[in-house]
């Protein structure tokens, strides 16, 4: 049997990420739907629901990207 794949597209995936920052870890459930973009669920490091951080507002501010392209860029993850 021969196999070949020719095609891949991707629709909607989710990742979890790790993130630590000035001594604090975070963990963020990243979600990307081709027809809604990134959502963002972020807890703090004792795994309670927190809004986004200022820290990463500011960094979506400053980059003029998407806070999920930017920390997907980070973690080096190809989907």
């Amino acid at each position: 049997m021969k196999v070949s794949a020719y095609n891949l597209e991707v629709h909607c995936y989710s990742q979890s990420l790790s993130i630590e920052r000035e001594g604090e870890t975070y963990s963020v459930k990243l979600s990307f739907d081709e027809g809604d973009g990134y959502t963002l669920r972020w807890k703090n490091s004792a795994g309670v629901k927190i809004d986004t951080p200022e820290w990463a507002k500011k960094l979506e501010d400053e980059s003029g990207d998407a806070l999920g392209l930017i920390l997907e860029e980070k973690a080096n993850v190809r989907v």
